[in-house]
């Protein structure tokens, strides 16, 4: 029987503060995407988003709630 020891690592998570996206290709999926939304409509980008494969989640809070968007 084998007896398996629990390993501990020095490693700690430390929490970002809430950063720069760092996904650059989905963050430009997303910057067209709401381009598209303000000269086409919001069917137009969130068709573009899925073709696109990015998640509903993110399609949804993107096109539903500018308020929550990253500004930089």
């Amino acid at each position: 029987m084998k007896v398996q020891k629990e390993q501990t690592s020095d490693i700690r998570v430390v929490p970002m503060p809430f950063s720069r996206r760092q996904d650059f290709e989905t963050a430009k999926i997303v910057n067209q995407a709401i381009l598209f939304q303000e000269r086409i409509g919001t069917d137009y980008a969130a068709s573009y988003l899925s073709c696109k494969g990015v998640s509903v989640d993110i399609a949804i809070r993107v096109l539903s709630r500018p308020w929550e968007r990253r500004r930089y």
